[in-house]
């Protein structure tokens, strides 16, 4: 009987502090990840390199399995209308900037492809060095999509960002 009162106990401490901390079962919408992958030897090993199809040219590209940037590089993101439709501008934060530079830098004349919870959904072949960490990506997706998807990465953005700068 004593270790039935230990067992609810511990469910029910662990349901209350699951709600109090925001686990994604009470409710908390799903945030989206946002990652960039560097083209690499695809020779390297299959433990380091992903090929991938991008499904908006159908090239085969290798990229490395480790994302180089993620959505918590990102300090700010914009739904900003171009030419190729509706695109989104991102300014990356001091760790992003030094490596989007470093990136820009090392990889010239290769490819860069975006990744958006999983899939393929931008590439780019990086012709010129992007020192300020500012970078305008049009991926292929809905606009609806776009949208939301600015939305789900600014509250990482803000959640992420204000535990280290604080006005």
């Amino acid at each position: 009987m004593i270790s039935f009162r230990l067992v609810v106990t511990g469910v029910t401490l662990g349901a209350f502090l699951g709600a109090m901390t925001g686990c994604s079962s009470f409710g908390k919408s799903k945030e989206s990840s946002l990652r960039f992958h560097e083209e690499i030897n695809p020779q390297l090993g299959e433990n380091r390199v992903r090929m991938v199809v991008l499904p908006f040219s159908n090239q085969t590209v290798p990229v490395s399995a480790f994302a180089s940037l993620t959505e918590r590089d990102i300090e700010s993101i914009h739904v900003i209308k171009t030419a190729e439709g509706l695109s989104l501008a991102l300014k990356f934060d001091p760790h992003g900037i030094i490596v989007m530079d470093d990136i820009s830098v090392r990889m010239r004349g290769k490819m860069v492809v975006v990744f958006v919870d999983g899939r393929p959904v931008y590439a780019w072949q990086v012709g010129k060095r992007i020192p300020d960490g500012k970078v305008v990506i049009t991926p292929h997706m809905t606009d609806a999509e776009i949208i939301k998807l600015s939305e789900s990465l600014q509250r990482t953005a803000l959640r992420h960002h204000s535990l280290y700068y604080r006005e």
